[in-house]
């Protein structure tokens, strides 16, 4: 009787232990696995993620913030010719920043999409070198939406970058959105954000602030919206310095249509007086170019006349020739192999 007993209680004993080791169920929930979009538009498996733990959330802190603008909104992107080489009617509609007699050139060391060698940022503007002081114009009618140091207002890779800075909006005939223009490193700002301003009028001084070499002006053309990543070459906006002049934009991409970084082109004046020019593609491919050409290369105020074009190219070298008139674009489309 005694065993049965002490039976019966070690069978309690048990099944009570063992109630009590039993998981609870919990107020978290079990993550399962999701697909996220790819570049090509497919969605790429993940792998199953574990229970997430319960941690304290770290308090933000305060970081810089863009200045607010519009999304951008990009018109329909029509084809402006299916032949390899065409001649455009093109708008120049921004007149130069700089008046003369000072100089209103495009420095020609670091150019629109230029990385100097590698050794800078892939270049989102051109420069205008002139004295510390010389007066800086807007280049169309607009309205200023930033005026002054961008020490808190992130306006290019980081804080900081421009010194002092006015950016400008402009409505412009053609555009099909908004259309900005950012005047960098100034030396002094003379406008205010709200105010209204007429093309050409002075709404700084050339200088040398923020991340800068020698007194300049840096120059940006933004399609859309004020945003670092929004920008066109300002070649195919500025008008040309001489009435003679025209553009050339070029195209050259692998043959799946990816654009390609090329450093070994020619641009050589086959008539006499005409300069030879060695210009590159941009560095980077974010730098995707006008949406109607989507250009990977551009030269603005060149001379009218005969070029012609060399580019050498996996182990080969390809020529054409080419025109450039008076207030017209000269495009170019090549797919290499």
């Amino acid at each position: 009787m005694r065993g049965r007993v002490r039976f019966w209680g070690l069978l309690i004993l048990w099944a009570a232990v063992a109630a009590g080791c039993r998981p609870a169920a919990s107020g978290i929930r079990q993550a399962t696995a999701v697909g996220t979009a790819s570049l090509g538009g497919q969605p790429s498996p993940t792998a199953t993620l574990p229970p997430p733990t319960v941690t304290p959330s770290p308090q933000p802190s305060p970081s810089p913030t863009l200045t607010p603008t519009p999304t951008r909104t990009p018109p329909p992107s029509p084809t402006p010719c299916a032949a390899e080489v065409c001649v455009l009617p093109w708008r120049f509609p921004l007149r130069r920043p700089i008046a003369l007699p000072d100089s209103s050139a495009i420095a020609p060391t670091y150019p629109f999409g230029s990385d100097y060698h590698g050794l800078r940022h892939a270049h989102h503007g051109v420069d205008m070198e002139n004295p510390r002081g010389t007066p800086v114009l807007a280049a169309a009618d607009g309205e200023v939406v930033f005026a002054g140091t961008d020490t808190q207002t992130l306006l290019g890779p980081v804080l900081d970058f421009y010194g002092q800075a006015v950016v400008l909006r402009h409505d412009l005939a053609g555009a099909g959105q908004a259309v900005y223009t950012l005047y960098g490193h100034l030396d002094t700002v003379a406008v205010q954000v709200g105010q209204t301003v007429a093309a050409g009028t002075v709404i700084g001084t050339v200088g040398s602030r923020g991340v800068a070499v020698g007194p300049h002006l840096h120059f940006e053309v933004r399609l859309g919206e004020n945003a670092y990543d929004a920008v066109q070459n300002p070649v195919l906006w500025l008008r040309p310095l001489a009435k003679g002049d025209g553009a050339l934009a070029m195209r050259l991409t692998d043959g799946k249509g990816t654009p390609r970084h090329l450093t070994d082109i020619v641009v050589r004046g086959v008539d006499a007086g005409l300069p030879t020019l060695y210009p590159q593609t941009y560095a980077t491919a974010d730098l995707s170019g006008d949406p109607r050409l989507h250009e990977n290369l551009a030269l603005g105020s060149l001379p009218a006349g005969r070029y012609e074009v060399e580019i050498t190219c996996c182990g080969r070298l390809f020529r054409r020739q080419i025109v450039i008139q008076p207030y017209r674009l000269t495009f170019v489309r090549l797919a290499l192999p």
